[in-house]
């Protein structure tokens, strides 16, 4: 009886281990840059984004990474456009930046839609304990191809919205709100362009802030009403600091 125990209890290990690995499939592939990207859409992101580039105001990525990572994009990447699959960075209290990690698709297709196929990728990291990004100019993560975000021609655009983020970051920190945010691209919902999902940093949970998400292009930070009202004003007053139009919405999937 022991030993059948045993076993039932290694096969749900197994079982369980076998699931947590489990890639997600998008029902049909994500679209790519040039059937989805919308030039007007990118446009008004490079004209807002400029808008946080002012004399003095120090980039959150050095110019000399951006080169870096725009010339192993153009190098190892075969798809149209050198799309990013993953943009993400998490900020220190006081606005520096804690950590990058950046993946660009590598082959000229889509590998197929199936969480049996792995798919190249060249990709920047950086941890805090370098003064510059590790470059892996070729490596492949598990399942397909993700969402093309922006191409690699769009990073200086993505950089210098982090300008805002970095504020929104500071005006936390002044406002009592103890969290280190983490910032990633994900697609926009009209599917033209990219908006950054913003939270505090996983190792932070339990919080009282929820996702938001942050449209550059219109300076709006979306968020779900919060359940304590003191962290609610106190969110509305960073998000006022940054420069950011703070508006509350039903759920999140309405972001």
């Amino acid at each position: 009886m022991r030993c059948s125990a045993i076993i039932l209890s290694a096969a749900c290990c197994f079982l369980w281990g076998e699931i947590t690995r489990a890639v997600e499939v998008p029902q049909t592939p994500p679209k790519t840059l040039k059937e989805a990207q919308d030039k007007d859409a990118v446009d008004q992101h490079d004209k807002a984004a400029q808008a946080n580039v002012k004399k003095g105001v120090a980039p959150v990525v050095p110019q000399a990474w951006i080169d870096e990572i725009r010339e192993m994009a153009t190098a190892h990447s075969q798809r149209d456009g050198k799309p990013a699959e993953k943009f993400d960075v998490v900020f220190k209290k006081n606005g520096g930046l804690s950590s990058l990690h950046a993946l660009f698709a590598r082959s000229a297709t889509r590998t197929p839609n199936d969480a049996n196929e792995m798919h190249g990728v060249c990709g920047a990291s950086y941890d805090g304990k370098t003064d510059k990004p590790k470059l892996e100019l070729e490596g492949a993560v598990d399942g397909p191809d993700l969402y093309e975000l922006f191409g690699i021609d769009q990073l200086p655009i993505v950089c210098n919205e982090l300008i805002a983020i970095r504020r929104l970051q500071q005006a936390f920190a002044k406002n009592d709100l103890n969290y280190t945010l983490e910032a990633r691209v994900i697609v926009a919902p009209d599917g033209k362009s990219w908006v950054w999902e913003i939270a505090p940093s996983e190792e932070q949970s339990p919080n009282v802030i929820y996702g938001l998400y942050y449209y550059p292009i219109s300076g709006e930070l979306h968020s779900i009403h919060l359940d304590k009202a003191k962290a609610a004003t106190r969110l509305q007053r960073a998000a006022k600091e940054a420069g950011m139009e703070l508006k509350w919405v039903a759920d999140m999937k309405e972001r």
